[in-house]
């Protein structure tokens, strides 16, 4: 109310002050003199009312919109403020007044492309007027991510006004982007000379020094700002932001108290406050202020986050995830919304979304501590124990100081083989902390990983006196009995685990994992429905349900009405959607799946994750022209990443528009310069376009712009591939490694020295490689892989066993060397199995390896039951099939076998497992 009454009082002493002065003429010519006064004296607000009287009488005067554009600008108000420039401008209000304006207006919008694409050519008669503009479009290519462009226009707006301040603030902020402070220091001090209270380069020089630890001249560059600026928002915003992130509340809170009488309803004011409400922990106050910010702006990204943060807080998850969703759209290398998300999800015990959701944001950020923590919880939440000990152990490297450091330190240690130190510092650090887990259960990891069972059933017991009555000492102890084989005790610990907290979806997972292996689905299909009728709206039980449905082989009917019941339950959320989809594509019915993926792009048409899959399926099923359209929206979803981008490639080469995926493929390399899948995808695409000079000609372009990169080589490699000229690859992929010697690259030549049946060089340059680089275990893996597919059982095995010693638990050399094992007939062949079983239960290839040594080993019944459960998670595989009547043969079930391999034959035409169908059928 006393706002109110203060804003009245002040217009009533304006008007008051007007007809005194005898200013009551309301003709255009006295409200433009009137609003010039105003502007003079500094007050914005006032010459906008005149000059939008003004308007009203005088609509196309070209003086009266210039003048009230260039307020609105200094307001903030740029949407506005293009309009009424733009009006100026089409009026022929003189272009050197206006043109730098309405760029910047475009700017300042966020339509940098269109200032560019309409400016980016226009020449003025005046030098300040070219510098300003020349500026402007700097602002413009920075925000395009083009930097030569950007270079070249603040060089010729420098060259026409070499004291143009906003020209010097644009090349202090491409010297900070080159990382070099001195240099953005000496523009921005060169700006300052000529305007030595100016905002926008005093705000700079602030951030400039705050991120160099010199907070006290931050703030102090800042204050200079604020008095003397006294009605400008721009360095109160940034002293907002400072006072925050010291945690200076009530500072921060008298400096938006100052915005409100400046300026109450700017979106800056407005979002200042929701800032430091949220940052007071008053969540819903925030929450109601970002939604007004969002009414007016709804791709405001921070607006977006305050909003997910304060929703998250009110445990409105729904709308949290949608909210933190999209900024992540928007802005997918920032790590804290992600952060966020993933935290979110395991509060809510949605493991499975914040597995995939943390393990996304570790590719794009490997060395995130925050994330690769998150990622070990989500891992312990799942069951995966030794899988989270290599997140934690990622982590500690990264860590410098604080008890999580030591923490880390030691599982680093023991990593690295220094097994006594660091087992020594954990059970330390353990017995230090009389209520925090954290170091018991990276004590637990590390035993579990070893096999040293009966002490990793101490550390649980270690974490059950600290936090008795909880489901998670149950819960490891079912873990350890698991690896163990003995089931009977991992069910008791698991049921008490989900007797103390029976949303435990772990529990319940590893329960009917349990179930499964015995033939009784039926028991944890009950489980489920019992944790659906105790919360009808969470979805991941009725999803999980679904995948026991699927497991279990139950009529793709049920299975369907139960992803329906998840969707139902949470129509706002993606993962039953995406559960659905990927359930008709298992079955082997496209049509179902794109239509499935068409209702949930409908519902859900932000998510970013359901547009890509939805591409994809079009894709695949010949609607190449629509998956354009859909990749170009996901393009827009996700501005930063490549990864659209080449999706939208994709289309445009099924449509044979090899000119549109070129061009759309250079953008993809010019966001993500060394990103290998854009380098093969060009050269795909001129070699089916039958122009391979074109695409060697490419790369020899990149090679000389870019003498000192790999890409250039490593592009013409991938083109002399695709042409079977392995020899001649092997020479522009030298160069490429001698320039980035990386393990992708480096198996890249082991297989091209290979293919060009240079077998003994291939395997003395494994041989350095790995003597230069002792611990990468990714390169090992592919050197068996390439050895395995040459039948070089013996180079295979060893490379395999050597990548095991550096990473035990990598999932893909576990099941290949039981493959290999298996096939020797070799007892250890089970171990391996076995482990690959446990670390991945659910992907296909590795329950089939396993239950094939298992019928191998004499273990016919239960290895039968995984091939079967195999077949259920990938119908349309026959190999699946095969094995399965492999396996039925050699109990005796002859015509059972029979059975299956027939289906194979009639089913699978185009399938090489038909051949082998055939063969088995001849000797049965």
């Amino acid at each position: 109310m006393t706002h109110h009454r203060l804003t009245t009082l002040a217009t009533a002493v304006v008007f008051a002050t007007l007809l005194a002065s005898g200013c009551a003429r309301d003709d255009t010519a006295s409200l433009v003199s009137s609003a010039k006064d105003y502007l003079a004296k500094s007050d914005v607000r006032a010459a906008i009312i005149q000059l939008r009287n003004a308007r009203q009488k005088a609509p196309d005067n070209a003086e009266v919109r210039f003048l009230l554009g260039r307020a609105l600008l200094d307001t903030g108000d740029a949407p506005a403020a293009v309009t009424e420039l733009r009006r100026a401008y089409e009026l022929r209000h003189p272009a050197d007044e206006v043109v730098p304006l309405l760029a910047q207006a475009l700017v300042t919008t966020g339509d940098s492309r269109k200032a560019i694409s309409e400016f980016g050519s226009t020449t003025l008669a005046d030098a300040k007027a070219r510098a300003s503009l020349a500026t402007m479009l700097a602002v413009a290519h920075i925000a395009q991510a083009d930097f030569k462009q950007a270079r070249a226009a603040v060089q010729a707006a420098l060259s026409a006004d070499p004291g143009n301040v906003r020209a010097n603030v644009a090349l202090a902020r491409l010297a900070v982007r080159d990382n070099d402070p001195v240099g953005a220091v000496g523009a921005l001090d060169t700006a300052l000379t000529t305007a030595p209270n100016d905002v926008e380069a005093l705000v700079l020089k602030s951030e400039l020094a705050n991120a160099q630890g010199k907070r006290g001249e931050a703030l102090r560059l800042l204050e200079q700002a604020r008095l003397a600026n006294p009605t400008s928002l721009h360095p109160r915003f940034a002293l907002v932001s400072q006072h925050v992130g010291a945690g200076e509340l009530d500072k921060a809170d008298a400096v938006v108290a100052e915005m409100k009488r400046i300026s109450p309803d700017d979106f800056r004011t407005v979002y200042s406050d929701a800032l430091v409400r949220l940052s007071k922990g008053e969540a819903a106050k925030a929450r109601d202020l970002s939604q007004t910010l969002l009414n007016a702006r709804s791709d405001h990204v921070p607006t977006l986050y305050i909003a997910g943060l304060a929703n998250y807080q009110l445990k409105n998850w729904v709308v949290a995830e949608e909210m933190l969703r999209k900024v992540i759209a928007q802005v997918p290398d920032d790590p804290g919304p992600r952060r966020v998300l993933v935290a979110g999800y395991l509060r809510a015990g949605r493991t499975t979304q914040a597995t995939e959701a943390v393990d996304m944001a570790l590719r794009r950020m490997p060395d995130d501590v925050v994330l690769l923590r998150l990622a070990g919880e989500a891992r312990i939440q799942s069951g995966s124990a030794t899988e989270a000990a290599r997140y934690y152990e990622r982590a500690a490297s990264l860590e410098k100081q604080g008890n999580v450091a030591q923490l880390r330190l030691a599982q680093i240690r023991l990593a690295t083989g220094d097994t006594g130190r660091a087992m020594g510092d954990l059970e330390r650090l353990a017995a230090g902390d009389p209520t925090g887990v954290q170091a018991d259960l990276a004590l637990y990891t590390a035993h579990l990983r070893r096999r040293e069972y009966d002490k990793a059933l101490q550390a649980a017991a270690s974490v059950e006196k600290k936090q008795s009555g909880t489901a998670l000492p149950h819960e490891l102890r079912g873990i350890v009995y698991s690896f163990q084989r003995k089931m009977k005790e991992a069910r008791i610990e698991f049921e008490r685990a989900l007797e103390i907290d029976p949303k435990r979806l772990a529990s319940a997972r590893s329960l009917a994992m349990i179930d499964l292996q015995e033939g009784k689905a039926a028991n944890a299909q009950a489980r489920y429905e019992k944790m659906i009728q105790a919360d009808p709206k969470a979805e991941q039980p009725i999803i999980a349900l679904a995948e026991v449905q699927a497991l279990s082989g139950a009529p793709p009917a049920d299975v369907k009405a139960t992803l329906e019941r998840a969707i139902a339950a949470n129509p706002g959320a993606p993962g039953a959607r995406v559960a659905l989809v990927t359930h008709y594509r298992r079955i082997g019915d496209a049509k179902a799946a794109l239509e499935s993926a068409r209702a949930a792009v409908t519902a859900l048409p932000g998510e970013a994750g359901l547009l890509e899959l939805f591409g994809a399926l079009q894709l695949s099923t010949g609607e190449s022209a629509q998956a354009r359209d859909t990749f170009t929206r996901l393009s827009q979803l996700m501005p930063n990443s490549p990864v659209p981008l080449l999706r939208l490639s994709e289309a445009h080469v099924a449509n044979r528009d090899f000119v549109s995926a070129l061009d759309v493929q250079r953008k993809a390399l010019a966001l993500q310069p060394d990103y290998m899948p854009t380098v093969v995808a060009i050269a795909t695409t001129y070699l089916i376009a039958g122009k391979p000079d074109d695409a060697v000609a490419e790369a020899r372009k990149l090679q000389r712009e870019r003498p000192k990169a790999a890409i250039g080589y490593t592009l013409e490699a991938e083109i002399l591939t695709a042409q079977k000229k392995f020899a001649e690859a092997t020479v522009p992929m030298k160069e490429a490694l001698a320039r980035q010697p990386s393990a992708m690259l480096a198996t890249r030549q082991f297989a091209l020295l290979n293919a060009a049946e240079r077998s003994s060089e291939a395997n003395a340059f494994a041989d350095r490689w790995m003597k230069e680089h002792p611990k990468d275990a990714a390169f090992l893996s592919m050197v068996g892989q390439q050895r395995q597919s040459r039948k070089d059982v013996a180079g295979a095995t060893a490379a395999y066993r050597a990548a095991l010693d550096i990473d035990p638990d990598n999932i893909i050399v576990l099941n290949n060397l039981a493959w290999m094992l298996n096939e020797q007939g070799r007892p250890e062949a089970r171990e391996y199995a076995e482990r690959a079983f446990r670390l991945a239960p659910l992907q296909p290839n590795v329950v089939d390896t396993y239950g094939t040594v298992l019928v191998r080993s004499g273990d016919t019944k239960r290895g039968l039951e995984m091939i079967r459960m195999a077949m259920n998670l990938q119908p349309g595989d026959a190999r699946f099939r095969v094995n399965y009547a492999r396996g039925l043969a050699k109990t005796g079930d002859k015509a059972g076998a029979r059975r299956e391999l027939e289906q194979v034959v009639s089913t699978s035409p185009g399938s090489p497992a038909k051949a082998e169908a055939e063969q088995l059928l001849r000797q049965l």
